[in-house]
């Protein structure tokens, strides 16, 4: 897997989703594209979530268990995907998750989908295929309320895919693979805002019952 930068996450998002590149950034790692912004995606007819991909900055504060965290982010709404390997049901939308690098990043940094096929959309890149349409959760949908809880789908098998979260293990910093939790987004009346939730447990692929990860954040609509 490569991870590039927040700015280069930002073009390839940007580019993934179709809105056209980005440009240079605010020097703390947030990107600031240069274009005019397009056309805002269109929003379901029955709420406030985006019908369409759709890129939101995040500030994200919480803590794993090794320290708290104060960070930024980026999390995108897809459209359902099709997928070749699902038990749990078709997704009313994919949702995806990023901050930092979540393999080798600070305490803080996650990555995580929904579906396998997302992380192209948060500027992952995966060297080998196999993987790529893996539904990895339930998720429920309240449309006219603006929410979507995901659940981890425990019965999947979580190896290969990365849905993971770094932290100090005491002897070096190694990424959890994420096995069990939820994340909850509720979008504003207009879909221009959001705010949620993140709670996850993780597994160093020995002990089952490993770190945990739980986060508050907000954003706002980039794309």
């Amino acid at each position: 897997m490569r991870h590039p930068s927040s700015i280069a996450i930002l073009s390839l998002v940007l580019s993934n989703l179709g809105c056209g590149g980005g440009g240079g950034g605010t020097g703390d790692g947030r990107g600031d594209p240069a274009a005019p912004a397009p056309a805002r995606p269109a929003r379901d007819a029955g709420g406030p979530i985006p019908a369409a991909g759709t890129l939101y900055e995040l500030t994200i504060e919480g803590a794993t268990s090794r320290a708290g965290f104060s960070r930024s982010g980026w999390l995108v709404v897809l459209p359902s995907t099709e997928t070749l390997a699902s038990t749990n049901g078709r997704n009313a939308r994919e949702v995806g998750i990023i901050s930092g690098d979540p393999v080798n990043g600070d305490n803080g940094s996650i990555c995580f989908a929904t579906n396998t096929a997302v992380y192209p959309h948060l500027g992952i890149e995966l060297a080998t295929g196999g993987a790529e349409m893996l539904d990895v959760a339930y998720v429920g949908v309240d449309e006219p309320g603006g929410t979507i809880e995901v659940t981890v789908d425990e019965q999947v098998p979580f190896w290969g895919t990365w849905n993971v979260f770094p932290m100090f293990n005491g002897y070096v910093n190694m990424p959890y693979q994420i096995v069990r939790g939820t994340l909850r987004v509720q979008f504003s009346a207009d879909g221009e805002t959001l705010q949620g939730t993140v709670e996850f447990l993780g597994t160093d692929q020995v002990n089952l019952a490993g770190p945990t990860y739980r986060a508050v954040f907000s954003g706002r609509r980039v794309r």
